[in-house]
């Protein structure tokens, strides 16, 4: 399933001692120690989430008359705790000298784009990169913003460029990896992957991109190497509810039920999506319990009305409890859902060939919410408006 990726390529940012420094003196040039190297000091421990030194680094630009980086950073500060609206209004409460302009306009299309305008976060992020085309975040931006236009070619080459100019970042690989398991191109997923893995990521970014991989394996059915990937961090499962699930699968999918369904037991959530109802219900199947695996699908239903492999499995149960009609329904429903899965498919790709093509991002929304998904419904008609107010400065 698709998702933004505004968040994914912002947040999250680890960085080596000296990294940002380094980035900066090279896409500025050198700028006076009593401003520009306490601006870069506080943007690191923004990185870092250290909102106190952040404060303090404001403090001292204020207290030595440097109100413009005390302005920038304060605004990146509420990038960085999603605070859009504030940092947008605090970059538009007065002008920006030459030294900041594009600083200031990297921030404001970083606000924009979290505020969802997206044809007014190309503006800003397009002067930026016309203005400092080798600064990593105005590619950054500018691939969440093809990403949530369905531009996906556009998206991958600002996120090797981004992977270019920042090589210690793990979020362009992972976001890479991301882009090319919603395609089912597994392979160069698996590739992006394991790259974001060879650079620092921590904590919940290291997490996801484990899971992520995981789910990349189990696709392939490779479950073996999927189930060892997810032992190799003791506290995954006891951490995160869809490493779980995956630990699960894979113990079903490799036969092994005896340590399956305790596993289960021992990790259901206190509120379990329609994956985990679907998966308790298989192992009731697997034991020969079909009126248990039926009202484990039911649940599985109602978490996810129009989840094809839900439906046909309870074609399958209602076929195995003699329940011809019943069954025929399921059937039909699956079939139903699956035709319009490829009708998704389809449109995806021609979003992809036809990067400006609003109608095609309209039928995107359509298709979508017919399948009750509401916020990718919502993203693909942003799109389409999006796309109406930025094709002609094509």
């Amino acid at each position: 399933m698709r998702r933004t990726l505004r968040y994914v390529l912002f947040v999250g940012l680890v960085l080596l001692p000296g990294g940002l420094a380094a980035i900066a003196v090279w896409i500025r040039g050198w700028q006076p120690p009593d401003a520009w190297q306490v601006y870069v000091q506080g943007r690191a421990a923004i990185a870092a989430a250290a909102w106190s030194e952040v404060d303090a680094c404001i403090r001292q630009l204020r207290d030595h008359g440097h109100e413009q980086p005390a302005r920038l950073l304060q605004a990146e500060k509420y990038l960085a705790r999603q605070q859009p609206a504030a940092a947008l209004a605090l970059l538009q409460a007065a002008p920006w000298d030459d030294a900041w302009r594009v600083d200031a306009a990297i921030a404001a299309g970083r606000a924009q784009l979290l505020l969802g305008e997206l044809d007014e976060a190309y503006r800003l992020l397009s002067w930026a990169s016309q203005q400092q085309p080798d600064h990593p975040d105005v590619h950054r931006g500018l691939a969440a913003i093809a990403y949530d236009l369905g531009q996906l070619y556009h998206a991958e080459q600002h996120l090797r460029r981004v992977a270019e100019l920042d090589p210690d970042d793990p979020r362009p690989w992972r976001t890479l990896g991301l882009i090319y398991k919603d395609l089912s191109q597994y392979q160069q997923a698996e590739v992006a992957y394991r790259e974001a893995l060879r650079r620092p990521a921590t904590g919940a970014l290291r997490r996801d991109i484990l899971c992520e991989l995981a789910e990349v394996l189990v696709q392939a059915a490779r479950y073996a190497e999927a189930l060892e990937l997810l032992q190799s961090d003791a506290t995954l499962a006891a951490s995160d509810s869809r490493a779980a699930h995956l630990h699960a699968q894979c113990l079903y999918s490799l036969g092994r039920l005896d340590e399956a369904a305790p596993f289960v037991e021992r990790h259901w959530p206190a509120e379990p999506s329609a994956e985990w109802w679907l998966l308790r219900g298989r192992l009731h199947q697997a034991g020969g319990n079909w009126s248990a695996a039926r009202a484990a699908w039911l649940e599985a239903l109602r978490k996810q009305p129009h989840g094809h492999d839900i439906l046909y499995a309870l074609g399958q149960a209602s076929t195995a409890l003699q329940e011809p009609d019943q069954a025929r329904q399921y059937f039909a429903q699956a079939e139903a859902v699956q035709r319009r899965l490829e009708r998704l498919t389809a449109l995806t790709r021609q979003a992809m060939e036809q990067p400006w093509n609003a109608a095609v991002r309209q039928q995107l929304a359509d298709e979508h919410n017919a399948l009750g998904q509401k916020e990718l419904a919502e993203m693909w008609r942003r799109a389409a408006q999006a796309c109406q107010h930025l094709q002609p400065r094509q």
